[in-house]
């Protein structure tokens, strides 16, 4: 479970060594690209909008709402966790 927490599953693939990764779902629109964005946030240090933007360079990608949802609190962690993110203060203004 670590592993799919930090993108290692990706990492390990044969292809990905060789420079190409087949993420692949039913309609390949939602699940697998949320999979590759969070990948591209995780290990990439990219935002959100950023791998998104990067990803429909390629492919047409329609990460659902709840997905959607989910990448936006990986962001935000991610963001915090990085500096890029301050919290407001109890009086409403920024640090």
């Amino acid at each position: 479970e670590q592993g799919l927490e930090n993108g290692q599953f990706l990492e390990t693939s044969a292809f990905f060594l060789l420079g190409k990764v087949l993420v692949n779902c039913l309609m390949g629109m939602s699940r697998s690209s949320t999979c590759v964005l969070a990948y591209l946030m995780l290990r990439q240090n990219m935002t959100a909008v950023e791998a998104l933007t990067e990803v429909r360079r390629h492919r047409e990608v329609r990460p659902n709402d709840g997905f959607l949802r989910q990448l936006a609190d990986l962001d935000n962690k991610l963001r915090r966790e990085r500096g890029q993110l301050k919290l407001l203060s109890s009086g409403g203004a920024c640090h």
